[in-house]
């Protein structure tokens, strides 16, 4: 399998979410919502698979809407 620099990027910043999510995990305080639906949309960005643009759209209206609503935690 051919690797570029792109698909490193990816891998590497989806090895610094996990390693995110981890500490958090420990430290007994885990993220809100509205910071999990950011991670995605940040994770959809670097990938850039196909339809990326789309589902960044969709995660983006949730987050409006999950800010509207008062869904932080």
């Amino acid at each position: 399998m051919k690797s570029d620099g792109k698909e490193s990027n990816a891998e590497a910043f989806t090895q610094s979410l996990k390693l995110e999510l981890k500490e958090k995990a420990l430290r007994g305080n885990p993220i809100t919502t509205l910071e999990y639906i950011q991670m995605i949309i940040d994770e959809e960005k670097t990938n850039g698979k196909p339809g990326y643009e789309e589902r960044i759209k969709s995660l983006e209206d949730v987050l409006e809407r999950a800010k509207l609503t008062g869904h932080c935690g």
